[in-house]
């Protein structure tokens, strides 16, 4: 009676150990400057092999710190440069040349991430966001995965670009992950893939 038990506990284990999936559910959203909390629907979530997207980073490094270098190099000049008092009001179309000036920096920002996002390398799995910004994402028991999702918004009449890429194990247990302002590929959370100058700001 005793064996049989124990091999049943064995079978049990084995089982077990052997499940084929790790699921992974999480939401998406942005806390706006305001306090509003927007949830992302219709967003697309890849997850991506560890060896894949190691490679597709370390051959695109170069164009997105050369990017982060033109976006510092304004971003500099704008900030630091001596204006007129004059320049300081508004004109007709409601900007003074140092809003002016820093006109164009948001899209060279999004430059720094978006040679990123162009022609990802093949994924094991793909999920969409429902529109509460919830998804769930089946993947392979074992193994690393980078989740990436990129997203916009559009606040106080201004287009903005959000993109993420997450470290992420496959272990077989259940995982939750939230896609948020906290670890967007700008931010240097504790799971993020990236390790160029763009997650050093």
């Amino acid at each position: 009676m005793k064996i049989k038990f124990l091999l049943l506990i064995v079978v049990l284990l084995f089982v077990s150990s052997c499940a084929k999936e790790t699921e992974i559910s999480g939401n998406v959203f942005i806390v706006t400057k305001e306090s509003s909390n927007i949830q992302l629907g219709a967003i697309e979530i890849f997850a991506i092999p560890e060896a894949s997207i190691k490679k597709h980073i370390e051959d695109l490094n170069s164009a997105s710190d050369s990017a982060y270098d033109e976006y510092k190099i304004k971003s500099d000049y704008c900030t630091n440069a001596e204006y007129p008092m004059q320049d300081y009001i508004p004109h007709f179309d409601g900007k003074s040349p140092r809003e002016q000036c820093f006109d164009g920096l948001d899209e060279l920002r999004d430059n720094i991430a978006g040679v990123y996002f162009v022609n990802l390398p093949t994924y094991t799995a793909t999920a969409q966001t429902d529109s509460n910004g919830q998804f769930l994402i089946k993947l392979p028991k074992t193994g690393k995965y980078a989740i990436a999702a990129k997203g916009t918004i559009n606040s106080d009449g201004k287009v903005e670009k959000y993109y993420w890429l997450i470290w992420v194990n496959a272990d077989g247990d259940f995982k939750r992950i939230n896609l948020s302002n906290n670890n967007t590929i700008y931010s240097p959370s504790f799971d993020q893939v990236l390790t160029s100058k763009l997650a050093k700001q």
